[in-house]
C-alpha cells in the first residue's frame, strides 16, 4: 500500500510538473491573443505619444522580443525550471510589464524631431525601445516554452497560437471603440494574465503568483486608465495648443484610426486670426473672420472648424481666399470634399455659389462632432441639406461609385507638421498616388476641374519638394489619360505667405487664354 502511495504521489507530482495538450493549448491561446491585442494597440497610442512613423515601433520590439527570447532559451534550456513554471513566470511577467510600459509611455515624453539636436531624445528612444521589449520578452519566454514542451505536438499547439492572434487581431477594433486605446492594452495584459492562470493548476505557490499578477494587471490597469492622461510629443501642435492663452480642450476621443482632439479658444480681438485658420486669405482683405475651432488627429494633423449662423453674407473672407479660386471658373458647380475635415470647403464653397456637394470625412467621430456635438457652433452646416456627409474611405468610395462631379476638392490631406520638417519628398497616402490623381480625374464631367490644396514650407524648413511632386504626379496621370501638353491642363497659384496654402488647379480640359 506505501508502494502505492507513492506511485500515486509520483504521478501527481508528474501531472503538475507536465502541462496536458489542453493545458498547453489553453495558455498558449491566451498568450497570443493578448499579445497580438497589446502589439496592435500601443501601435495606436505611439502614434499619438511621439509620432505616426513610431508607431511601429511597436513591431520592431516585438520581434526583437520574440527574437531574442528564443535566443535565451536555446542558450538557457532550463532557465526557470520546470515547463509549467516557467510559462507561469514568464507569462505573469509579461502582463505586468504591459501595464509598466503603458504607465512609462504615458509619462514619459518623448520628441522625435529633436534627436539629431539633443542628445537626451536620443537616450529618451533608446530608453522607450528597452521598456517596451520587456513585455514582448516575456511573452517570447512563454511561446517558446510552449512549444518546445510537445514538439510532436506542433501542430495543435500552433494552431492555438494562430487562433489566440487572429482573435487578438480582430477583437482589437471593437474594443478600441468601446473601451479607447489605453482599456484596450490593458485588456490585452488581462489576457496575457489569464494565459499564466491556465497553467497555475496543482502548484499553491504558482497559482499565487499567477493570481496575484492578474489581480495587479487589472487594478493597475484600471487605476492607469482613469488616472493617466497621455501627453501628445512636445513637438505636436496639440501640445503647441494646449499651451497657448486662453484654449479650452474640448474634446478627446481615441479610435481605431486615430486619437480626435478639439480645442478652441476664448475670445478676443485678434483670436480669429489663430493658428493657420486665416491660411490662404488674401492679404488686401481688411474685415473680420469667423472664430474657429480646431479638430486634431494624432495630435500632428489638425482641420479648421470655423464659427457660423448659417448666413451666407457671414461668409465674406472665403470669398478672399485661394478657396475660392475654383469658383472664379465653374459656376454652381457639382462638387466632391475629399477629407471634409471640420467643413472648411463646404463654407468655402457655399460662401462662392457652389451646387450640391458631398463631403467624405475618414473618422466618423468628425462627422458625429460637426453633425451634434458642434453643431451650434458650426451652423448646422453638417445637417444641411446643401451638403451631403459620408462617413468613408475617400480612395474607396470613389472607386464604388459611378457619380461624376464639376468639381473634386482635396484640401491638405497631408499633415501640415510633416511637410513643416521638410523631410518628406512623397506624400504618404493613397490618395495622391498617379492610380488616385487618375481616378479623380476619370469622376469629372467633361468640363471639370479638380482642386489639389497644400501648404507649402517655401524654404522655411529646407528645401520644397511636395508640389513638384503633386505636378509631376499630375503630369503622368493627365498623360495616361491623353493628354497632348499635360502643362496646359495645370494651374499652380497661393496667397502671398510665409508658409503659403497653394492651390493646384486641374481641368480636364486644357485651359484657355480667356
Amino acid at each position: 500500500m506505501v508502494q502505492t502511495a507513492m506511485l500515486d504521489s509520483n504521478s501527481r507530482a508528474n501531472a503538475f510538473a507536465d502541462p496536458s495538450l489542453r493545458e498547453l493549448g489553453a495558455g498558449i491561446f491566451f498568450l497570443s491573443l493578448g499579445v497580438l491585442t497589446v502589439e496592435i494597440c500601443l501601435t495606436r497610442i505611439f502614434s499619438f505619444t511621439i509620432n505616426y512613423h513610431f508607431a511601429y515601433l511597436t513591431i520592431a520590439v516585438a520581434l526583437l522580443g520574440f527574437g531574442s527570447a528564443g535566443s535565451v532559451l536555446a542558450s538557457y534550456p532550463d532557465l526557470g525550471g520546470t515547463v509549467r513554471r516557467r510559462f507561469v513566470l514568464a507569462s505573469s511577467a509579461a502582463a505586468v510589464a504591459t501595464i509598466l510600459a503603458l504607465a512609462f509611455s504615458a509619462v514619459v515624453r518623448f520628441n522625435p524631431v529633436a534627436i539629431g539636436s539633443n542628445p537626451r531624445a536620443l537616450a529618451t528612444l533608446a530608453l522607450y525601445y528597452v521598456v517596451v521589449t520587456v513585455p514582448f520578452f516575456f511573452a517570447g519566454v512563454g511561446v517558446a516554452t510552449v512549444f518546445s514542451a510537445r514538439p510532436e505536438r506542433i501542430g495543435t499547439l500552433y494552431a492555438w497560437d494562430l487562433l489566440g492572434a487572429a482573435l487578438g487581431c480582430a477583437a482589437s477594433v471593437p474594443l478600441i471603440w468601446r473601451l479607447e486605446t489605453p482599456a484596450a492594452v490593458c485588456t490585452g495584459a488581462v489576457a496575457i494574465a489569464v494565459a499564466a492562470v491556465a497553467l497555475a493548476r496543482g502548484d499553491r505557490r504558482l497559482r499565487r503568483w499567477a493570481l496575484g499578477a492578474l489581480l495587479a494587471t487589472a487594478v493597475g490597469g484600471a487605476l492607469l486608465c482613469h488616472s493617466a492622461t497621455f501627453p501628445p510629443s512636445p513637438g505636436k501642435f496639440l501640445s503647441q495648443y494646449l499651451a497657448s492663452p486662453g484654449v479650452q480642450h474640448l474634446f478627446a476621443r481615441w479610435t481605431p484610426i486615430n486619437r480626435v482632439d478639439a480645442v478652441g479658444w476664448q475670445v478676443t480681438p485678434d483670436s480669429w486670426r489663430g493658428s493657420y485658420a486665416i491660411s490662404g486669405v488674401s492679404p488686401k482683405y481688411q474685415g473680420r473672420g469667423p472664430e474657429f475651432r480646431m479638430v486634431g488627429y494624432d495630435g500632428g494633423s489638425f482641420a479648421v472648424m470655423y464659427q457660423w449662423a448659417g448666413r451666407d453674407e457671414e461668409l465674406e473672407l472665403f470669398r478672399h481666399h485661394v478657396m475660392a479660386s475654383p469658383y472664379q471658373i465653374l459656376s454652381r458647380p457639382r462638387t466632391l470634399i475629399i477629407g471634409l475635415g471640420g467643413g472648411a470647403d463646404a463654407l468655402a464653397g457655399i460662401a462662392n455659389g457652389v451646387g450640391p456637394m458631398t463631403g467624405l470625412e475618414l473618422n466618423p467621430v468628425t462627422v458625429e462632432l460637426g453633425k451634434r456635438r458642434f453643431a451650434d457652433f458650426n451652423g448646422g452646416l453638417f445637417n444641411s441639406p446643401r451638403l451631403d456627409v459620408v462617413a468613408a474611405e475617400a480612395r474607396h468610395w470613389v472607386e464604388s461609385h459611378d457619380e461624376r462631379f464639376d468639381l473634386i476638392v482635396l484640401n491638405s490631406i497631408d499633415t501640415l507638421a510633416a511637410l513643416s520638417s521638410g523631410a518628406y519628398v512623397l506624400a504618404e497616402s493613397y490618395l495622391y498616388t498617379v492610380e488616385a490623381f487618375g481616378r479623380y480625374l476619370d469622376h469629372l464631367r467633361d468640363n471639370g476641374m479638380f482642386a489639389l490644396f497644400s501648404f507649402d514650407n517655401n524654404g522655411v524648413a529646407g528645401p520644397t519638394f511636395i508640389i513638384l511632386r503633386y505636378l509631376e504626379t499630375l503630369r503622368r496621370a493627365l498623360e495616361a489619360r491623353g493628354a497632348r501638353d499635360p502643362n496646359r491642363h495645370l494651374a499652380v497659384f497661393s496667397a502671398d505667405e510665409r508658409i503659403p496654402l497653394v492651390a493646384t488647379l486641374v481641368k480636364k480640359t486644357e485651359f484657355t487664354d480667356e
